[in-house]
C-alpha cells in the first residue's frame, strides 16, 4: 500500500510541476498540469494549461496521447471543468475517453465547478480520489483560490528592509540595500502577477520602470496611487511600449491641473 501512495504521489508531483510551467501566462485561469497513465501504469501523456483561451491541461494531455488510455488512469492537480467558457469541458473528455481512475489533488472553487466536475465523473463509474498532494496544490494556485473564495485580487505587500528596520537614507542617496540577486527575484515574483502598484512618492523618489526584465511576454499593469496627481513630468513609467500605466487618484485631494503633465497615452 505504501509503495502505491509513494507511485501515485510521483504522478502528481510531475502534474503540478507541468502546471508550473505555465506560470504567469494562464490568468485569470488557474495552473493545471495532467498525466495520463495506460491501464499497464506506463506514461502515456501529458500537458499544461498553457495560456488563457488555449486548451486546457487535460485536453491538451488527451491531444498529446501516445497509446489508448481505456483503463487507465488520470492525475491532475485542479478538479478538471464541467462548464463550456473558451474551450469545452474537460469532464466530457475523460469521461469518452474510457479512462477509469482519476486522481484530483484540489477541488476546484470556481462556483461553476466546485465538486460538480467529480461528481459527473463518478456518476459515469470513474473513481475519482481527492486530495492527493493538496497541500502542494493550493500553494500552487493560491491567487486563483483566493479571487475565488473571497471576491477580491490576492495581493503580496513586498518592500526591501536593512536589518536596523530602514528601508533607505533620510537624504534620499540610497538607492539600493538589496543585491542584483534579490532583484532577479523580485522580477521573477512580478511575473506571478497582473499588477504591480506603488504611490506616488516612490515614483518620484526612485522613479522605477516595475517590469518583470522579460520573463512575462505581457507585462503586468503598472498602477500608481495619488493624493496629489503632483508626478514627475519625466518618468519611466510614461513609457507604455513595455506596459500599460494606470494613475489612481484622489479626486478630493488631486489638482486634477496636474493631469496635463502625464501623457495621453497613460490610462
Amino acid at each position: 500500500m505504501k509503495l502505491d501512495n509513494f507511485i501515485h504521489k510521483k504522478w502528481m508531483i510531475r502534474a503540478i510541476r507541468l502546471a508550473s510551467l505555465g506560470r504567469g501566462f494562464t490568468s485569470p485561469n488557474p495552473l493545471v498540469g495532467a498525466v495520463i497513465l495506460d491501464k499497464k501504469g506506463k506514461l502515456i501523456s501529458e500537458g499544461f494549461h498553457q495560456k488563457s483561451g488555449m486548451p486546457h491541461a487535460e485536453a491538451m494531455a488527451f491531444n498529446n496521447l501516445k497509446d489508448d488510455p481505456s483503463g487507465g488512469t488520470l492525475y491532475v492537480n485542479l478538479e478538471p471543468c464541467c462548464h463550456r467558457g473558451k474551450t469545452p469541458p474537460c469532464v466530457d473528455r475523460i469521461i469518452s475517453s474510457g479512462i477509469n481512475k482519476v486522481f484530483v489533488s484540489i477541488k476546484d472553487p470556481d462556483l461553476r465547478v466546485a465538486g460538480k466536475g467529480i461528481r459527473l465523473l463518478e456518476n459515469a463509474g470513474i473513481e475519482v480520489n481527492l486530495g492527493l498532494c493538496e497541500k502542494e496544490s493550493l500553494e500552487l494556485n493560491k491567487s486563483f483560490i483566493y479571487r475565488n473564495l473571497n471576491g477580491c485580487s490576492y495581493g503580496v505587500l513586498k518592500w526591501a528592509m536593512s536589518i536596523d528596520g530602514r528601508v533607505g537614507l533620510k537624504n534620499g542617496e540610497s538607492k539600493w540595500i538589496t543585491t542584483e540577486k534579490s532583484r532577479s527575484l523580485v522580477h521573477k515574483l512580478r511575473a506571478d502577477f497582473d499588477a504591480i502598484i506603488i504611490g506616488g512618492n516612490t515614483l518620484r523618489k526612485d522613479n522605477p520602470i516595475l517590469t518583470t526584465r522579460g520573463l512575462k511576454k505581457i507585462e503586468p499593469l503598472r498602477v500608481v496611487f495619488t493624493r496629489t496627481l503632483d508626478l514627475p513630468i519625466k518618468a519611466k513609467l510614461w513609457d507604455t511600449e513595455l506596459s500599460n500605466t494606470l494613475i489612481v487618484y484622489d479626486s478630493s485631494t488631486a489638482n486634477e491641473g496636474y493631469l496635463k503633465r502625464i501623457p495621453n497615452n497613460v490610462l
